[in-house]
């Protein structure tokens, strides 16, 4: 395990060795077609299923879901050599990143640092990165969150599959495809996000490096050359500006400035045209309260009135939800809100329930509140 006075991890993806004879991205350095594998299912293990239509090249993305795609996953780390139904391109390294690197009782940081240490030692052409709920190692979980989120991973110049139990609005958004088992087999598709819902999980810091960016690229070349970021940028400062308009209609507050004074965290719920271009959906005000009480605490949730009757207060739910069955119990062993008595059915669909609170809160008469909870389902 790396020293537990190891710094942050410099975190930059070095790149790939380059493989003789590929001079496209685009180029099949790994094909899986007739082969089969052993895929868990429950108790029993299923023999033979074949793995049908997998490619893998230096600009692939794809996460490998469940069972079967952990199986796929497990045939390309292997020795599989000339075996039926298999190409693998002559040299090529695929480097797993999991919690073995740096051992079960590694922190984040260190486990982002044997990362950084197993890409410079191998330079890779495919990168595994593994999720490992069940690893029994409760550090990893924020490093594999940081690594799926991290610029470093769009800009890695190989390819990156992604093995996890579930595809998440985090694996969707960095993924264009998808390993899954169905019919009788493991197969590769499009991971084309169906809802066109995409999560900005930390808005108002995301606005505040925009902003920084145009300040500091303003009246530069630099931002006429980057015409496509900067476009971006606008549109996120416009998102929340939007975010602001439903708040101060839905709860007569200024978002930006409740936020920052409750230290809450503001994640947005946004629709991709197909054309380009983003909509808010509704947004999520929350924050961590540390242990003991260990509680992810949700604040505030809204939806726009264009958008409602589409189930998207239920997309940012599930987001909430996720996001806290991937972290261990001592970090969050609930969720937890205090609901207008109107919407406590809303939350008593995800299986909150009403408790007492653990401090006291001034009533108000006009908007009566009740206390609710939910134990967290961590998968860590």
């Amino acid at each position: 395990m790396a020293p537990a006075t190891a710094p942050p991890a410099p975190m930059g993806w070095p790149t790939p060795k380059p493989l003789e004879g590929v001079k496209s991205k685009k180029r099949a350095i790994f094909k899986a077609d007739g082969a089969e594998v052993s895929v868990a299912a429950g108790d029993e293990v299923v023999d033979g299923v074949p793995l049908v239509g997998m490619s893998l090249s230096l600009e692939s993305r794809v996460a490998a879901l469940g069972a079967g795609g952990r199986a796929a996953v497990e045939l390309l780390l292997g020795d599989s050599g000339d075996a039926p139904g298999i190409f693998r391109q002559r040299g090529l390294v695929v480097t797993r990143l999991s919690p073995e690197l740096a051992g079960a009782g590694a922190d984040a940081e260190e486990h982002l640092a044997a990362v950084a240490e197993a890409l410079r030692r191998d330079r890779p052409q495919l990168v595994v990165v593994d999720e490992s709920l069940a690893g029994g190692a409760p550090g990893w979980a924020p490093a594999f969150g940081r690594l799926i989120r991290g610029e470093e991973l769009k800009g890695f110049g190989g390819g990156v599959v992604l093995c996890c139990e579930e595809e998440t609005f985090a694996i969707r958004r960095a993924c264009t495809e998808r390993w899954v088992h169905g019919g009788g087999k493991v197969r590769q598709e499009d991971g084309g996000n169906a809802t066109g819902l995409q999560v900005i999980e930390d808005a108002l810091l995301a606005a505040k490096d925009a902003a920084a960016r145009g300040s500091a690229d303003a009246g530069t070349k630099k931002r006429g050359k980057q015409r496509g970021g900067a476009d971006a940028d606008d549109e996120l400062q416009a998102l929340v500006e939007e975010a602001k308009s439903l708040s101060e209609f839905m709860f007569e507050e200024n978002l930006v400035k409740k936020a920052r004074k409750e230290g809450w965290t503001v994640t947005l719920l946004v629709s991709q045209a197909a054309g380009g271009g983003r909509s808010l959906c509704g947004y999520m005000c929350h924050k961590m309260l540390p242990a003991p009480r260990a509680e992810f605490f949700i604040e505030r949730v809204a939806v726009s009135q264009k958008a409602r009757g589409r189930g998207l207060g239920r997309q940012l739910m599930r987001w909430a939800m996720e996001e806290a069955a991937r972290m261990p119990l001592d970090t969050c062993s609930s969720l937890t809100c205090s609901a207008f008595d109107w919407v406590v059915p809303f939350y008593g669909k995800f299986g909150f329930e009403v408790a007492d609170c653990p401090e006291v809160l001034e009533r108000d008469e006009e908007f009566p509140q009740t206390w609710m909870r939910r134990p967290n389902v961590s998968l860590v």
